[in-house]
C-alpha cells in the first residue's frame, strides 16, 4: 500500500454507455468514482476539423462550449505499468489530473503523447522517482498525524531530521489535499457550531459566547472569550493589548479572525479574545469590541490607562473611538517604517530606519526634535512623511505626556507572533479552528502555571522576564555616577555623557527623568544605581516591592495563574442544531491582484508605485528577456 500511485485518468461523457480505451484496453466509466475534479468543456467542433486538417490533435479548452467532462479517478496503473481497479483501502493520488484522451467527431478516443499522470502538483515532477513517491508518502503520513502543525514548520522540523528534503510547496498541497478531504463534513459541522459554544460556555464560568447569523440562518460572525483568560488579564497582565486580524486559509471558508491579545508579567501571549468574521472593516470591529466590552475583559479593557497598538488598519481607530472612547489607540512602529519603505519616498533599511527607531524612543519633546533634525539629513520626505502621521500614536514622549504607559511595547508584534502560531489552525473548518484555539490557550495557561510554581519553588522572587531585566539593568549601573539631593532625590549620570543627559530619579515616587520606570513599571539602571547610593539594595525583597509592579512579582504571578484552566468541549457529544448553514463567502470574480492593496499609511503623501524599466531598451511593460526592441544604446 501506497500513498500515492499512478493514476490513470477516465473522462465520463454525457453518454454513460461509451467505454473509454486506455492502453488499448476498455474499461466501464466507474459509477462511483473515487475523486471527482472539476468541470471542463471539450473542444468545439470547429477546433476539432481544424486541428484534425493541420495533423494535431484535439486539447481540452476551459473556454470552450462543446461536450462537459468529468474526470474521475477510476483504474490504478501500478509500477509494472499494468491498469487494473483499485485494491481494497488502497488511496489514489487525489492531488493533480491531467486529461490525456480527447474524443473525436465519431465518437472514438485519441490517444495523447503523455502516458501517465502528470505529478507536478504534488511531487515538483511530470515522471516521479521512487524516492519522490516516499517523500510524498512520508509527508502525507507526517501531517496526516499531526493536522494542527503548520506545513511549513513540518517541513523544517520533522521532514529535515528525518533526512528527506521535502520543498514547502508539497507539504502545502498536502495539508490542502487533508482539509479538502474534510470538507466532506463542512455544511454538517457548522450545525454543530452553536452547541459548541454552548458547551463552551457551560464548562468554563465567566465565559462569553456569540453567534451572528443571517435571516436564512447561514453563518456571518461568531465570537468567545474565556472566563479564565479574563480572570488572568485583570490579575497578571500590562494595560497594553495588541489588536489584528489574519486570513483564513481553508478554502471553503474565505473569512478573518480577529485576535485580541495581552502580555502577562512573565511576557508570555494570551488569546484575551477571538472572532471569526467575513471581513476586516470597522463594522465588525466594532461587533467584535462591543463583545469583549459585555464579556468578562470589559472591566480590564475599560480600565482609564489601557492602550490598544495594532497597524494602521482605518477601520480600527473609528471602532476604538465608537466603543471604547478612553482607550488609547497607538499605532506599531515596525508598520509605520514598512509603510514608508514602499510609499516611493526613499525610504531604505539602515541609518534611516535606526533613525525613525530613536525618534520612537524619544523621552522629551526636544529629544525628539534633536532626532528628527538627524532624520531630516538622512530623508527630508520621511519627515514629512512622519509629520503627516503625528507623534500622538506612537512616540513615547507623547504618549507618556498623555498618561498612558506601554510597558515597552513599540509594535504589534506579539499578535503577529500568535497568527503565524495559528497558521495551521487557519487551513481549517470554522469549528475545528476554534476547538484549536481554545486547546491552544489551555496549554498557554497551564505552561504559565507550571512556570510560575517552578519560580515560587526556587524562591525567586521576580518573573523570569523581571529578572531578566534586573540582571541588565545591575549591569548597566555600574557605569554611572550618582549624586545626592535629599536621600530620596538622585541625580544619575551615564558614564562619559553629556551633563544635559543627566537624569533625576525619585525614589518614593518612582520616577525618573528617563520615563522608562513609569513606562516599564520595572526600575531603569538610573533607578538602581540610585538605589545602591541609598542603601536600598541590602534587602532585594524590599527593593523588588517597592520599584517593580505588582504583576511582575513571582508569588503574585502564581497566584493569578493557580486557578486559571481551561475544559473542552466534546465534539463527539456535540447534537447538531440542525439549521445553522455555511456562509457564502466566494472569491471576488476577475483575475487576482498582483499588487497588494496599499494600507492607509503608505498612501499619505507617496507617489505611485514605481515601475521598473526594461535593461534594454528603456521602456515600460516588459523586461530584457521579452524585449522586441532594439537597445536603447547600440553598444548594449
Amino acid at each position: 500500500h501506497e500513498p500515492c500511485v499512478n493514476v490513470i485518468i477516465l473522462s465520463s461523457s454525457d453518454d454513460e454507455d461509451v467505454p473509454l480505451q486506455v492502453n488499448e484496453e476498455v474499461v466501464e466509466p466507474a459509477s462511483e468514482p473515487v475523486v471527482r475534479f472539476a468541470n471542463r468543456a471539450a473542444t468545439t467542433a470547429a477546433e476539432r476539423q481544424r486541428n484534425t486538417a493541420n495533423g494535431k490533435k484535439t486539447k481540452l479548452s476551459k473556454k470552450s462550449s462543446g461536450i462537459k467532462t468529468e474526470w474521475v479517478c477510476a483504474t490504478v496503473l501500478d509500477k509494472h505499468g499494468n491498469i487494473r481497479q483499485p485494491g481494497e483501502g488502497e488511496v489514489m493520488c487525489s492531488y493533480n489530473a491531467v486529461y490525456y484522451d480527447a474524443r473525436n467527431d465519431d465518437g472514438s478516443w485519441n490517444r495523447s503523447s503523455k502516458s501517465q499522470l502528470d505529478h507536478t502538483n504534488c511531487t515538483g515532477t511530470a515522471n516521479p522517482t521512487a524516492s519522490e513517491l516516499a517523500k510524498l508518502a512520508t509527508t502525507h503520513s507526517l501531517l496526516a498525524a499531526n493536522r494542527k502543525e503548520p506545513a511549513k514548520k513540518m517541513t523544517e522540523a520533522w521532514l529535515g531530521a528525518d533526512g528527506l528534503e521535502v520543498h514547502r510547496n508539497m507539504a502545502y498541497r498536502v495539508q490542502q489535499e487533508l482539509n479538502r478531504n474534510d470538507s466532506a463534513s463542512f455544511a454538517s459541522d457548522h450545525q454543530k457550531l452553536r452547541p459548541y459554544l454552548a458547551a463552551l460556555e457551560a464548562k468554563n464560568p465567566g465565559t462569553r459566547t456569540a453567534m451572528r447569523v443571517g435571516a436564512d440562518d447561514k453563518l456571518q460572525g461568531m465570537f468567545y472569550t474565556i472566563g479564565a483568560v479574563a480572570d488572568v488579564a485583570m490579575k497578571c497582565c500590562v494595560h497594553v493589548l495588541a489588536m489584528d486580524a489574519a486570513a483564513m486559509k481553508h478554502e471553503k471558508y474565505s473569512g478573518q479572525a480577529l485576535v485580541l491579545e495581552g502580555l502577562d508579567g512573565d511576557g508570555k501571549i494570551h488569546i484575551l479574545a477571538i472572532a471569526q468574521v467575513p471581513k476586516e472593516n470597522e463594522a465588525w470591529y466594532v461587533w467584535f469590541l462591543q463583545q469583549c466590552i459585555a464579556s468578562g475583559l470589559g472591566p480590564f479593557i475599560k480600565e482609564s490607562d489601557m492602550a490598544i497598538i495594532s497597524d494602521r488598519h482605518k477601520g480600527i481607530p473609528g471602532a476604538l473611538r465608537e466603543v471604547i472612547p478612553l482607550v488609547y489607540s497607538a499605532n506599531c512602529t515596525k508598520h509605520l517604517i514598512t509603510n514608508m519603505c514602499a510609499a516611493n519616498i526613499g525610504f531604505q533599511a539602515g541609518p534611516q530606519t535606526w533613525a525613525v527607531w530613536e525618534l520612537q524612543k524619544a523621552d522629551s519633546r526636544a529629544a525628539y526634535t534633536e532626532q528628527r533634525a538627524v532624520l531630516a539629513t538622512l530623508n527630508p520626505k520621511a519627515v514629512d512623511y512622519l509629520d503627516n502621521v503625528g507623534p500622538e500614536t506612537w512616540c513615547m514622549f507623547a504618549i507618556d505626556t498623555a498618561g498612558f504607559k506601554m510597558h515597552g511595547m513599540r509594535t504589534s508584534n506579539i499578535v503577529e507572533a500568535e497568527n503565524a502560531r495559528l497558521l495551521g489552525a487557519r487551513s481549517m473548518a470554522p469549528i475545528a479552528f476554534l476547538d484549536e484555539t481554545v486547546r491552544l490557550e489551555m496549554k498557554a495557561l497551564s505552561a504559565a502555571r507550571q512556570q510560575a510554581a517552578k519560580y515560587v519553588h526556587n524562591g525567586q522572587l521576580l518573573t523570569g522576564k523581571a529578572a531578566k531585566h534586573d540582571t541588565m539593568v545591575t549591569g548597566q549601573s555600574q557605569r554611572c555616577s550618582a549624586e545626592d539631593s535629599d536621600g530620596n532625590v538622585f541625580y544619575i549620570t551615564y558614564e562619559g555623557a553629556a551633563e544635559r543627559n543627566r537624569r533625576e530619579v525619585n525614589l518614593e515616587q518612582k520616577t525618573c527623568s528617563c520615563r522608562r520606570w513609569q513606562q516599564l513599571l520595572m526600575p531603569c539602571f538610573h533607578a538602581v544605581r540610585a538605589a545602591r547610593a541609598a542603601g536600598r539594595l541590602q534587602d532585594t525583597n524590599v527593593w523588588y516591592q517597592h520599584a517593580y509592579g505588582q504583576i511582575y512579582i513571582a508569588k503574585n504571578y502564581l497566584e493569578a495563574m493557580r486557578s486559571a484552566s481551561i475544559k473542552l468541549p466534546q465534539l463527539a457529544d456535540l447534537v447538531p442544531d440542525g439549521r445553522t448553514k455555511p456562509a457564502q463567502w466566494e472569491r471576488q470574480p476577475g483575475r487576482p491582484r498582483h499588487r497588494r492593496i496599499r494600507s492607509r499609511g503608505s498612501t499619505d503623501g507617496a507617489n505611485p508605485p514605481r515601475k521598473r524599466p526594461c535593461s534594454r531598451c528603456q521602456e515600460l511593460g516588459h523586461y530584457a528577456k521579452t524585449c522586441p526592441n532594439a537597445p536603447a544604446n547600440p553598444l548594449v
